[in-house]
């Protein structure tokens, strides 16, 4: 637990000094009776003990038992508060009404081939060339400069109204290959708690002030390809310790979207789902690929991503075979569920296709 004096709390030097003196951490404060601890402090600092205990207890009681907001105050704040990063493909964003939401984990499932790592550059690309910042966790080395280099022009282009203006013409002056790709940080992440460490220490990147030669007033995107290279390669299923692991990993990507207001983009695997029970044999049934596969990440991964969307390739799988996204969970779209956006990956991106 940490200590009460890099809690931050409302309270002045000599306070804290006072307090930190008797009880130094958050476990040992709330382990101790109140009376227990206006005893140690003495008749003196009686005044000082009280508001110092007030104060932790609306600190915790901030975490802990936060106030209940009603369901209008919910929508209000969606409206005002939450922003949509624009993928940077035409169909895909109006399929996702906009694009990546703040405070949301979106899920991209998706064979080989299909375009997932293709749709992470794009939306990182994109997010950057508006000028902020994008932490990319790359756990399979698929993240690539050049690739980020080839799809800038198109995203620059897509995101010219959110340029500064330059005061020389008072034009908006798009940002450089070099400031854009700037602006993403990779981090190489070939086990779990690598990629564990990296969300830490964007963590503690939120908590601190920007460098003033640092554009981008915050992380607005963290990217994760692919979270299951690390908890179960080769596996469909995975371990016991590998599917706790992958729930710790999908609560702490919902808490960092959340507190933070950031979106964060994760892939996945596919796996045929075993559905002998419902009378059906898999893959002979007829039905959509969307339907008969699942994650790879087991069903304690299942709940962790609020939005979820499903990659696959139509025709024979060409290699410039167009791809199929469906939309398969949304919490805000619900009865949009089963909509579906077509794209070609091209060399500029991905180039959305109608109908």
């Amino acid at each position: 637990m940490p200590r009460i004096a890099e809690l931050g709390l409302e309270l002045n030097g000599e306070e804290l000094a006072a307090f930190d003196a008797r009880v130094r951490t958050l476990d040992h404060f709330l382990s101790t009776p109140v009376q227990e601890l206006e005893v140690r402090a003495g008749p003196s600092n009686k005044d000082v003990t009280e508001k110092v205990v007030a104060t932790m207890l609306r600190a915790v009681e901030q975490h802990v038992a936060p106030q209940p907001t009603s369901g209008t105050q919910l929508m209000e704040m969606l409206a005002k508060e939450c922003r949509l990063l624009p993928t940077g493909c035409r169909t895909v964003d109006a399929l996702l009404h906009g694009g990546l939401r703040e405070g949301q984990h979106t899920e991209v499932i998706g064979g080989s081939g299909t375009g997932k790592t293709q749709l992470c550059h794009m939306a990182a690309v994109s997010t950057a060339a508006r000028g902020e910042r994008v932490v990319y966790i790359d756990t399979a080395g698929q993240f690539s400069a050049t690739r980020a280099a080839q799809l800038q022009p198109a995203a620059a282009a897509a995101a010219a109204a959110s340029f500064p203006k330059d005061p020389a013409t008072g034009q908006p002056r798009p940002p450089t290959v070099e400031e854009t790709l700037g602006l993403i940080q990779v981090h190489r992440a070939h086990d779990a708690y690598a990629v564990l460490a990296a969300l830490e220490s964007v963590i503690v990147q939120e908590m601190q002030p920007l460098p003033e030669d640092v554009r981008g007033e915050k992380i607005a995107l963290i990217v994760v390809d692919s979270p299951t290279t690390t908890l179960m390669p080769g596996s469909g299923g995975g371990s016991q310790m590998g599917q706790a692991i992958g729930a710790s990993l999908g609560r702490l990507l919902r808490h960092i979207a959340d507190a933070g207001a950031l979106a964060v983009l994760t892939t996945n695997w596919t796996t045929q789902e075993d559905r002998a029970w419902g009378g059906h044999g898999g893959g002979g049934s007829g039905e959509p690929e969307w339907m008969t596969h699942r994650g790879a990440m087991g069903e304690s991964w299942r709940a962790q991503a609020a939005v979820r969307v499903h990659l696959a390739r139509e025709g024979d799988n060409r290699e410039d075979a167009a791809v199929s996204m469906v939309l398969t969970q949304s919490p805000l779209y619900a009865p949009l569920v089963g909509g579906v956006a077509r794209f070609r990956i091209r060399p500029e991106g991905l180039v959305g296709i109608d109908g």
